[in-house]
């Protein structure tokens, strides 16, 4: 299932939308949690708006398994990884996020990883023929 994102309709259905196919896409997952869960929702909600968007996959790595502490002992750090297509695109988000059973998820360092065409291979530059 994948979720449309920005394409029209009210903020509000797309946002409910995109959580409902986030939810699909992270439900077979056995070791996502309610934590990174929500790491995954508040990346998503950082994407670029554009009309078509669409996120074809997401999950989390734990970028550390050791309490980084604060007032929240439970607070815990994970990679984000967000895969979307648009306009003909696909491209791979990563995100830093931390988040605990008392703190809001956060999410830092938004940058694009990886980027291709799903519409077949890259034009060659300018000069360049095909080699046979």
């Amino acid at each position: 299932m994948a979720t449309r994102y920005g394409t029209g309709g009210s903020l509000l259905k797309s946002a409910t939308a995109m959580v409902a196919a986030l939810l699909v896409l992270t439900g077979a997952r056995a070791e996502e949690t309610p934590l990174s869960e929500s790491c995954i929702f508040t990346a998503a909600a950082q994407l670029p708006t554009v009309p078509g968007l669409v996120i074809r996959s997401s999950f989390t790595t734990p970028s550390s398994m050791i309490p980084i502490g604060g007032a929240d002992p439970t607070l815990r750090q994970w990679k984000v990884t967000l895969t979307i297509e648009a306009a003909g695109q696909v491209a791979t988000y990563e995100a830093l996020c931390s988040a605990g059973n008392n703190t809001a998820p956060n999410v830092t360092r938004m940058a694009i990883r990886d980027v291709s065409t799903s519409l077949g291979p890259a034009p060659l530059p300018a000069g360049q023929s095909k080699k046979e």
